[in-house]
């Protein structure tokens, strides 16, 4: 009772984070100061122009590494620092110094040059993973937590047409959440099953052979790097026939998601409540989901 209603432009592009976390290894400072208390140290000279008098920290092997990180996509409510991302986003750190990148999971997107940056991709496993920079014998960690989906969101945006007879829709935008990160390498759908709740004018049908199970679409919908998928629902019930009276049923709708460049059957993330009535002997047709409702009478058949 879904239909298809845009196609998609997005390809099955890569994306992929990792993870990592910080350990600071002690610095030192060289040089010596004297002062007046100390009549035998030599009076110091002036500094020469264009250089400071102040030591300055010592760099080399007993400099500590750090590592930062920037995420490439923005999430809708979190800047591009953050240790938290999604699944198969792509997160480029950088260390104080140039040396060897490794990862305990997800994958490498290469290095810069002088090896001071790295790029990596999260795995579509969710879980905490560390990026470690090392130069000779001295390392830096950076831990990265990945998450995966756990909600989806709708915002009715319109109503199909009804050509004739019973029938009511609606049309959705939908996005998933948390929104502190970004799935733009996810793609999400929904898994058929069967209707529950089943009374009044249903239960009729059903008891008759009419097949009440959910059908949806088959194909994946990719999400965007703001997590707003890239087409829109259409919840639709119609097609009904008189004499009708009040009744009703639900289906309890599971959404899968997958990295876009795994699929297979998908993992469950939320469940979606679509439920469909008949509130009157005029065929009057309700329908919500996810929050979102519309009506429509059924117009009367013309005299013939």
């Amino acid at each position: 009772m879904d239909r298809d209603v845009a196609k998609q432009s997005k390809p099955g592009a890569s994306t992929a984070v990792e993870s990592t976390s910080e350990s600071v290894g002690k610095g030192t400072l060289s040089g010596r100061i004297g002062g007046d208390h100390a009549p035998s140290a030599p009076a110091k000279e002036p500094a020469a122009p264009g250089k400071s008098s102040t030591p300055e920290p010592a760099v080399g092997k007993n400099a500590a590494l750090t590592i930062t990180s920037a995420t490439s996509a923005k999430a809708p409510a979190a800047g591009p620092t953050r240790t938290t991302v999604g699944v198969g986003e792509v997160v480029t750190f950088t260390g104080s110094e140039g040396g060897e990148w490794t990862h305990s999971g997800g994958k490498s997107l290469g290095d810069g040059g002088d090896n001071t940056t790295y790029r990596w991709g999260a795995p579509a496993s969710p879980g905490s993973y560390t990026i470690t920079l090392t130069v000779g014998d001295r390392k830096a960690t950076k831990t990265i937590v990945v998450i995966a989906p756990n909600a989806i969101n709708f915002k009715k945006v319109g109503t199909p047409a009804i050509s004739s007879g019973q029938g009511v829709g609606m049309t959705l935008n939908m996005d998933i959440g948390p929104k502190t990160v970004s799935f733009g390498a996810v793609q999400v759908k929904e898994k058929a099953g069967g209707a529950t709740g089943v009374w009044g004018y249903f239960a009729k049908k059903q008891a008759g052979g009419k097949n009440l199970s959910h059908e949806p679409r088959a194909s994946w919908t990719f999400a965007n790097e703001d997590n707003t998928l890239e087409r829109p629902d259409e919840a639709l019930f119609d097609d009904f026939d008189p004499p009708y009276e009040p009744g009703g049923m639900t289906w309890l709708i599971p959404n899968l998601w997958a990295h876009i460049e795994e699929g297979g059957e998908g993992t469950p993330f939320a469940t979606v409540t679509q439920s469909m009535h008949i509130a009157d002997n005029k065929g009057t047709s309700v329908i919500t989901k996810g929050g979102q409702s519309a009506s429509r009478a059924t117009p009367p058949k013309p005299r013939t």
